[in-house]
């Protein structure tokens, strides 16, 4: 009907399975309750854990299988040398260098956690509130230099 707000027919047929079947009364209990005596900080560290874990590109190194590390030739004396950093293709990475942007990238995000610290009500001594500010600000910028200093490598001459 005009401005009945069901949704007629399909309503009838999404609703039909229900009438016959009955959802059991599961009681599932995940590994993440706090009150069982694990630390209020577990959920955060796991998903802090897999944030890492697929920066640093885990999932393209299970599935392309890169060296650690690469080898570079010296034009000027033709040795080898090792090198962390795929200069040069974007869609390339070495295990290494995605574990150090995934590094970069984390710090970054503990220096917002730390912020995000310091403006709570539960932090009262000014020392701690300006410590954690001071930890935030400088994450945030050392995190802000080497993704900027990666990309200068992996990326040479851009936008300069």
């Amino acid at each position: 009907g005009a401005g009945g707000g069901g949704l007629g027919g399909l309503d009838q047929v999404l609703c039909a399975p229900f009438s016959v079947l009955r959802c059991p009364n599961m009681k599932l209990k995940l590994g993440l309750d706090v009150g069982s005596g694990g630390s209020s900080n577990t959920p955060f560290l796991l998903l802090f854990a897999l944030y890492f874990l697929i920066i640093s590109g885990a999932v393209y190194v299970v599935i392309n299988q890169p060296p650690s590390m690469g080898t570079e030739r010296n034009p000027q004396t033709g040795a080898l040398r090792t090198v962390a950093f795929m200069a040069g293709r974007i869609n390339g990475q070495y295990i290494i260098e995605g574990l150090s942007a995934g590094c970069a990238m984390a710090l970054g995000g503990a220096g917002f956690v730390m912020l995000d610290r310091a403006n709570d009500r539960n932090v009262t001594i000014v020392n701690n509130r300006m410590i954690l500010t001071m930890g935030g600000m400088i994450s945030i910028l050392s995190s802000l230099g080497l993704c900027q200093l990666f990309v200068r490598i992996k990326i040479p001459n851009y936008l300069l």
